[in-house]
């Protein structure tokens, strides 16, 4: 996770941010910041650790609240309506989707497109992951097919 993915994902202003990263990094400005999330400096090693101790041991809180709110819907939330209990755009939202699924949550998506699930059911988890697979299966031939590239191999070549 990046200095930016860890702002927007806990949908922090700089100020906050701030007051986070200046216990590790006393000489942090806001202005400092601002370029590390804009990618113009590099993270500084001390920022860098913290930022991996973040993502490996604890869920951002806004990770967790998104979390808790589809665990206690026990239904489909459709993407507008976790835009609307995050106040956050859509596309941050699935960022938070793809970290809680990367970190072995159970959210599938709703049948027939209704939204984002958190289940219990195994069955549930094996049919959004075959047809997970296949999505990907077929964005990746495309991808090799745009390039002209043979898809069974490992590997593109750009």
């Amino acid at each position: 996770m990046t200095i930016k993915e860890y702002k927007e994902a806990n949908g922090l202003t700089y100020g906050e941010l701030l007051e986070k990263v200046k216990p590790i990094e006393p000489k942090i400005t806001v202005p400092l910041l601002s370029y590390m999330c804009s990618g113009f400096i590099a993270e500084t090693p001390a920022i860098s650790a913290w930022l991996t101790k973040q993502t490996k041991s604890e869920l951002t809180p806004m990770e967790a609240a998104v979390l808790l709110y589809l665990k206690d819907a026990g239904r489909a939330v459709s993407r507008q309506e976790l835009k609307e209990f995050t106040k956050l755009p859509d596309r941050q939202n699935r960022k938070i989707i793809e970290n809680l699924r990367g970190r072995g949550e159970w959210i599938v998506n709703g049948e027939d497109g209704t939204g984002y699930k958190y289940t219990k059911e195994y069955r549930e988890v094996e049919d959004f992951v075959w047809t997970y697979t296949a999505r990907s299966k077929t964005i990746f031939r495309n991808a090799a097919a745009m390039l002209n590239n043979d898809p069974n191999q490992t590997g593109m070549n750009f």
